[in-house]
């Protein structure tokens, strides 16, 4: 048994290849429209649609754990999404300096031995540090918030716009990996690990 990861996020292959676990990916493709929603609803239905497009489109893989996720960041209920361009990620982070956003991932994750699905939300609090015009002028000229949601990934020069974490640090990266361990202990599916 492996886990098929249905993401194009490099930052979470990646947390799980140096967590040991074999996996294989298959990005999902699905209309991530939403009406307007609360940030929970919003990754709990983004994941749950890319692990039914995985179910459906590729059933030689239902004997395997399968694994999908949604992150969105958020500040006072506004959803922040991925920016557009230089200026669109400017504004995003000029929003959040020195103030809490919080980061919610939602996974769903297909258990193949009870033949379901299970569903967790996850939220982590970030606290931006006080930055200076030039700090965030270096971190767009980077080009490091590409594809990120709220314009910032806590990996590389992200992690110094970060000023304290409370929660789960992996969630910030786009997976809560204590909680799918919990889940797959909770249900007999710990995979074997595999020295990375």
């Amino acid at each position: 048994m492996k886990v098929i990861l249905g993401s194009q996020s490099p930052a979470r292959k990646e947390i799980l290849i140096q967590s040991g676990i074999a996996l294989e990916v298959h990005p999902t493709y699905v209309d991530e429209s939403l009406e307007e929603n609360s940030p929970q609803i919003t990754v709990k239905t983004l994941s749950l649609r890319k692990l039914h497009y995985l179910l459906d489109h590729k059933r030689e893989y239902l004997s395997d754990i399968i694994l999908c996720a949604d992150t969105v960041v958020s500040i006072d209920r506004e959803i922040l999404g991925k920016p557009k361009d230089k200026q669109e990620a400017k504004q995003m982070i000029s929003s959040l300096n020195n103030k809490v956003n919080r980061v919610w991932t939602g996974i769903a994750m297909w258990d193949p031995i009870a033949k379901e699905i299970v569903s967790h939300t996850e939220s982590t609090d970030v606290l931006f540090a006080k930055l200076t015009p030039e700090e965030i002028k270096r971190y767009i000229e980077s080009l490091e918030w590409q594809g990120a949601a709220g314009g910032y990934r806590m990996q590389g020069l992200g992690i110094s716009l970060i000023k304290s974490i409370n929660g789960c640090h992996y969630n910030v990266a786009g997976l809560p990996l204590l909680h799918f361990f919990a889940i797959l202990r909770e249900r007999g599916l710990l995979p074997n690990i595999q020295r990375c």
